[in-house]
């Protein structure tokens, strides 16, 4: 069997200056946010598809990618990093908290054109105050 060796639409591989320019972008802004008492906090790729549907309006509920678990459950890739961190400040009582993360975030496209540049991969970085300071 032949395969087509390609990224899937809206991905590319990233490597050499593209990453190294990256990597010193996060590490300038790490330390900013901890110089702001800012803890990291890592949320799963992965949320429980309630947790994520109609949170960003009716619009958006077909841009979120959905899969399903070996148990049937039915999970979506984060569609951005606020609505996770909301779900771990609910579920773990944190508060008042200072918090940052980078990570990627996944969102479905509709292709009008396969050169439209958009990505459905990419990295995003949050800033989040919960509570009272």
């Amino acid at each position: 069997m032949k395969y087509t060796l390609r990224t899937p639409k809206g991905s590319i591989d990233k490597t050499g200056k593209r990453t190294e320019f990256r990597n010193q972008i996060l590490d300038e802004t790490i330390a900013i946010c901890e110089q702001h008492d800012a803890v990291c906090i890592e949320t799963p790729i992965l949320e429980r598809s309630e947790i994520l549907h109609n949170r960003y309006g009716p619009s958006h509920n077909n841009k979120i990618y959905k899969v399903c678990n070996q148990g049937g459950e039915l999970l979506s890739l984060r569609y951005d990093l606020t609505v996770p961190f909301a779900r771990y400040v609910c579920q773990n009582g944190k508060n008042p908290i200072k918090r940052y993360q980078f990570g990627n975030v996944y969102r479905r496209l509709e292709w009008k054109s396969p050169f439209s540049g958009r990505s459905s991969e990419f990295m995003q970085c949050d800033f989040d105050i919960a509570g009272e300071y």
